[in-house]
C-alpha cells in the first residue's frame, strides 16, 4: 500500500496551498453536469479532480439525486459555492483536505 502525503501542497513558489474537499447535491443528473460544464468553464478542472456520481442507499431502490465532488483550491472555493446553487444545487459538504 503506497503511502500519500497528507500535509499542505506547494506551488511553485514555495507558498502551501489549501485544498478543499466540497461535495454537493442536485435533484437530477442534468443538473450535476451543467455544474460540472461550469466549474470546467470557470477553473482549471484537472482530470478526475471533480466527479459525479448518483446517490443511492440499500434501503431505497432508486434515489434520483446525484453528487458532485471534488478538490479545490481554497481561493476557488466561493466560484465552486457560487456555480453549484446556480445550478440548482446544495453543498453537503466544505471541510479541509486533510480531512478525508
Amino acid at each position: 500500500m503506497a503511502c500519500r502525503d497528507r500535509g499542505p501542497q506547494w506551488n511553485d513558489s514555495q507558498e502551501a496551498t489549501l485544498i478543499r474537499a466540497i461535495a454537493a447535491s442536485f435533484a437530477d443528473v442534468l443538473a450535476a453536469e451543467a455544474a460540472l460544464d461550469g466549474l470546467r468553464e470557470l477553473l482549471v478542472v484537472a482530470p478526475g479532480q471533480v466527479r459525479l456520481a448518483h446517490l443511492g442507499h440499500a434501503s431505497y431502490p432508486v434515489v434520483p439525486d446525484t453528487v458532485l465532488a471534488g478538490r479545490f483550491d481554497d481561493a476557488d472555493v466561493a466560484a465552486v459555492r457560487a456555480v453549484v446553487e446556480r445550478c440548482g444545487g446544495r453543498v453537503l459538504t466544505d471541510v479541509d483536505n486533510d480531512w478525508t
